[in-house]
């Protein structure tokens, strides 16, 4: 039953159980319980994968599912949503509070190093974003879209002004 509920790589729960309870929270929220999501997306994975192969690509997925299980309340469900974007359910939280919340996370992340080999490692990047009850909607669809319009902005803003994922050498 739990391997039913868990994403294989990640070991975060699935994209099944993360709406199952993003559907129970809603209908629990009905005495106006602030209720957030945050979404998170790896920036340039395609890329990642592209250059170094999908098992570094899955380094990463790893890496971030280990990260957030680290950087969650116990009352919080991680999960891997899609190939790689990832949503974390807060309830009890505000718009204000999961913004820090996914701040932190993204900076916890991106102090985080792949090492590919002793000469080089890799930095990582992820864009995120905040919806959440009862500010933005109540339908769980609706709550993963404006939070994924979010992040879809946020990535849109900082394309180019930093690199999706960068290499480092210990001879730079």
């Amino acid at each position: 039953e739990e391997m039913a509920r868990r994403d294989e790589l990640t070991h975060l729960f699935n994209r099944r159980y993360f709406f199952q309870a993003l559907r129970k929270e809603l209908d629990d929220a009905r005495d106006q319980r602030p209720l957030s999501v945050v979404v998170l997306d790896v920036d340039g994975l395609k890329l990642i994968n592209d250059t170094y192969g999908h098992a570094v690509g899955d380094l990463v997925l790893a890496k971030l599912g280990t990260l957030l299980v680290e950087s969650v309340r116990a009352e919080d469900v991680a999960a891997r949503v899609g190939g790689d974007e990832f949503a974390i359910l807060m309830p009890d939280t505000d718009e204000k509070r999961a913004h820090a919340a996914a701040a932190r996370i993204e900076e916890a992340l991106e102090q985080q190093v792949i090492c590919l080999s002793p000469e080089k490692s890799l930095d990582l990047h992820v864009s995120f974003g905040v919806a959440g009850y009862p500010w933005s909607v109540k339908d769980p669809a609706q709550i993963m879209h404006c939070a994924d319009i979010q992040m879809y902005n946020r990535k849109a803003q900082r394309k180019g002004s930093r690199p999706a994922a960068s290499i480092t050498s210990a001879h730079a």
